[in-house]
C-alpha cells in the first residue's frame, strides 16, 4: 500500500472502477492495481468507473468524485466525499 500511496498526489485526479458491491454503503475500489474498501453514501454498481480527486492521503486516504471534463465536484448528499478504509 505504500508504493500506492507515494504515486498519489493532493488534488490529483485518477481513474478508478468499483470491483464489488460489499453492502451497508462499503464498496471494493480500486486504484492503479490496489484493491481497498470504500464508504461512500453515494450509490454506486459493479464495474462502475469513475474519476477521482486526491483530498488527503494521511492518515487515512479521502476520495472525491469528480467530472474529468470540466474538473468540478459531482453533486450528491455527501458531496461526492469517499472514505476509504485502508
Amino acid at each position: 500500500m505504500e508504493q500506492l500511496f507515494g504515486r498519489l498526489e493532493k488534488g490529483m485526479i485518477v481513474k478508478a472502477r468499483i470491483v464489488y458491491c460489499l453492502g451497508q454503503n462499503q464498496y471494493l475500489l480500486r486504484i492503479y492495481g490496489y484493491n481497498m474498501v470504500m464508504q461512500s453514501n453515494y450509490p454506486f454498481n459493479r464495474f462502475d468507473e469513475v474519476n477521482i480527486m486526491i483530498k488527503q492521503i494521511t492518515p487515512r486516504l479521502i476520495v472525491q468524485m469528480v467530472d474529468p471534463n470540466r474538473f468540478v465536484r459531482m453533486n450528491s448528499r455527501d458531496k461526492g466525499i469517499m472514505d476509504l478504509i485502508v
